[in-house]
């Protein structure tokens, strides 16, 4: 009997090890809060590693776009993470593409900023998100 009890412990206590290890409550969640939940991950890893480009500290509107109805529907549902400010003197265009590769799938979101005064872009870049497996 205490053998079967121990066994017991230890099978749970590895199997919430290797949960906690794998984010598994994250695997789990729906595409949309897949979404949110890393590109709100992402914004703060590069504030933290002070790749936030200035610009966004100053931007007066952002316009998403996607050629995928349902990243849009994402967006819609996850709301802009930037701040806004109707003085400033940017706009930010997101341009996210879903992705397949293999079993794995993404959204890419291609990142510019544009000064609105003169229209020219300021600067611009990617990030990939990745968000589960396609099943």
């Amino acid at each position: 009997m205490r053998a079967c009890l121990a066994s017991l412990i230890f099978i749970f206590t590895i199997t919430t090890a290797v949960a906690a290890y794998l984010d598994l409550p994250y695997w789990l969640l729906p595409p949309e809060q897949k979404f949110a939940h890393s590109w709100r991950h992402d914004l703060q890893l590069l504030e933290r590693t002070k790749h936030f480009p200035e610009a966004w500290k100053n931007l007066n509107e952002v316009k998403f776009s996607s050629p995928d109805g349902f990243v849009e529907e994402w967006y819609r549902k996850t709301h802009s993470p930037f701040p806004l400010n109707n003085q400033a003197r940017y706009r930010l265009e997101i341009l996210a593409l879903h992705q397949i590769n293999g079993y794995r799938y993404s959204v890419m979101l291609q990142y510019n900023w544009i000064d609105i005064s003169t229209g020219n872009t300021v600067g611009e870049f990617a990030r990939t998100l990745k968000l589960g497996w396609v099943y």
